[in-house]
């Protein structure tokens, strides 16, 4: 992004699980409704969103490690966590 004028300041991540897809635990050759972590990945340089990603895995082969130094440059919120219900 930085080669097109857009650096990277700031990156956001949701976090959650849930039970996998057919299509999902079929591509991951994991037994029907599996226990999923999904994350959500998005990156902004300043105010604008330039990519996000949404990804699946399955949780009983992951373990998910986080670490960052970029800050919130942007003045974005800090995101909130949330209980489903």
């Amino acid at each position: 992004m930085l080669s097109i004028g857009m650096p990277i300041d700031d990156w956001v991540e949701e976090v959650g699980a849930r039970p996998g897809t057919a299509e999902e635990c079929e591509r991951l050759r994991h037994a029907p409704g599996s226990t999923m972590v999904t994350v959500q990945r998005m990156y902004y340089s300043g105010e604008t969103r330039v990519e996000t990603a949404d990804i699946v895995v399955p949780a009983d082969r992951f373990t998910l490690l986080y670490s960052g130094m970029m800050g919130r440059a942007s003045g974005r919120d800090k995101p909130s966590v949330e209980e489903n219900a």
